[in-house]
């Protein structure tokens, strides 16, 4: 009998553990442009490990320039928000904790930049055979 009672309060133990260390924070947020305000759909957002910046996973804004990250385990993240023909944002120091488990950042305003390139020319050779209704011509 005491047997199976320990092996209950065992079970209930773990169970409990397992429970209360769950991934269940969330990180959310907007992104807009900084001039006319208006959501910045398609923009890659990375959500990197707070302390050595490896990639923990990346998504998209919506339509309506939102983003989220569900199911995060307690840690401190960076997120680093990139679209071509914009500067690239950064928010550092993002802490997902028991007290904290949702976090909504403030919208991030990205800056339209200038993307410039030198003169490129491009240059080709015609082909010395040129092929004609079933004949074949060389010049």
């Amino acid at each position: 009998m005491t047997n199976l009672f320990r092996l209950s309060i065992i079970i209930l133990i773990v169970t409990i553990s397992r429970i209360s260390y769950s991934q269940s924070g969330e990180i959310s947020g907007s992104v807009t442009d900084s001039k006319s305000g208006a959501n910045v759909e398609a923009a890659s957002v990375s959500l990197l490990n707070g302390k050595d910046s490896s990639l923990v996973t990346g998504t998209e804004t919506n339509s309506e320039g939102k983003f989220s990250f569900k199911n995060l385990p307690d840690e401190v993240y960076n997120i680093k928000i990139d679209l071509i023909g914009y500067s690239k944002a950064h928010i550092r120091g993002i802490k997902i904790s028991a007290a904290e488990q949702k976090i909504a950042l403030d919208p991030v305003k990205l800056n339209s930049g200038e993307t410039t390139t030198e003169e490129i020319n491009v240059e080709a050779e015609r082909s010395a055979i040129e092929f004609k209704a079933d004949k074949k011509y060389s010049t």
